[in-house]
């Protein structure tokens, strides 16, 4: 399971974050040195819309496949569960 951190910008280096204990002690010493690619903080760009749960999606609407692309009704789209609601602005 994830969480997500509203209002919690993204940190620019290992050294100024604060959940440090992925990082190697190179990287909290050298606080300029980017997170390393694994890194499990994860950015979601702001303002966003509705996030949703596409597995739910699918699985209860008898989607439509046409010419490789998964056709959904967009009432099924607008009744799928939310998982992050959307953004101010959107």
């Amino acid at each position: 399971m994830s969480i997500l951190i509203k209002g919690m910008e993204m940190p620019k280096s290992c050294g100024n974050c604060f959940f440090d204990t992925h990082c190697d002690k190179w990287r909290l010493r050298n606080w300029g040195a980017p997170p390393p690619d694994d890194c499990p903080l994860v950015s979601v760009p702001t303002p966003h819309g509705r996030l949703i749960d596409e597995n739910a999606l699918l699985k209860g609407c008898g989607y439509i496949i046409a010419d490789g692309m998964a056709c959904i009704p967009v009432k099924y789209i607008a009744n799928a569960p939310t998982i992050i609601p959307a953004e101010e602005g959107e």
